[in-house]
């Protein structure tokens, strides 16, 4: 059983940890917007929760900060279309096998999975890792998945990051790490969509959005059951205050109020024009 002095020290590791890092987030958003200002993007860096989905956090709020309409309603859905696509073309996109090859070291150093082995067939821990990414929702994505999001949306992205560790401690300076292209031979001349997104030491990454939007935007679209809650919550407000405020008048003030209401919407209804209207205006005008 872990005694008060115990839980005490974990309590307050647990607390310093929290404020390295802060310190160390709000380092590399400074960074990368000193980098952004110097390039002339009118970009401003932005944060996203770390929660194993970061990345797709970063492409959503890039993109709908940019376009004004969301490319999945959530970043779940996308992950579990990134996995979908990677399965389905295992077999006809050997651009993705190998991308997947070149991950794999960092994929394999990050699995908690021990059905995952050097001796496993490329193609089966290729699977074991979609399988994998899609039901596990803090699972990292790695690069395979970035290509896998360019070819599903048509989206070309441009990843701005912290070069390498020198000696220990970070040399401190923002360079283009990656740039996608989602054109092949047949479509040179296509227009795409673009976004750009920040990487610290690949671990987590950042959205960039425009500079006049002051706290980024919800990528989150609205359904239509969504709206219809909105609109009901809303009628019952109006609701609720015209109740209040009948309950402070006088019964005459009250009658008096309920008779003008009623000539009110007595005029509305006069004034919607039916057809056999419109046809005597139309013969009288004749």
């Amino acid at each position: 059983m872990i005694s008060r002095e115990e839980l005490d020290i974990i309590r307050e590791n647990e607390r310093i940890s929290q404020i390295d890092a802060k310190r160390i987030d709000e380092r590399f958003i400074k960074l990368l917007d000193e980098y952004l200002c110097a390039q002339d993007l009118n970009l401003k860096t932005s944060s996203v929760p770390a929660d194993g989905s970061c990345l797709y956090h970063a492409i959503l709020e890039s993109f709908e900060a940019k376009y004004s309409y969301a490319l999945e309603n959530t970043h779940q859905n996308m992950r579990i279309r990134v996995a979908q696509y990677l399965l389905k073309h295992i077999d006809d996109d050997l651009e993705l096998l190998e991308k997947f090859r070149t991950d794999e070291p960092s994929f394999v150093q990050n699995s908690k999975s021990s059905t995952i082995t050097s001796t496993s067939s490329l193609k089966n821990r290729y699977k074991i890792f979609c399988n994998r990414h899609m039901h596990e929702t803090t699972d990292w994505p790695i690069e395979v998945c970035i290509l896998a999001v360019t070819k599903i949306y048509r989206l070309k992205i441009t990843i701005l990051a912290e070069n390498l560790l020198v000696d220990g401690k970070p040399a401190g300076y923002i360079f283009e790490r990656f740039t996608s292209t989602v054109c092949d031979n047949n479509c040179e001349t296509e227009e795409v969509n673009s976004i750009t997104i920040g990487n610290r030491w690949n671990q987590h990454y950042y959205s960039t959005i425009p500079k006049n939007i002051n706290n980024g935007v919800p990528y989150k679209t609205k359904t239509h059951l969504d709206i219809i809650k909105e609109t009901n919550t809303e009628n019952h407000r109006k609701r609720r205050a015209t109740e209040r405020f009948l309950s402070t008048l006088s019964p005459e003030a009250h009658a008096a109020f309920t008779e003008g209401k009623n000539a009110m919407n007595k005029r509305r209804r006069e004034a919607i024009i039916t057809p056999e209207r419109k046809e005597e205006i139309r013969v009288a005008n004749t």
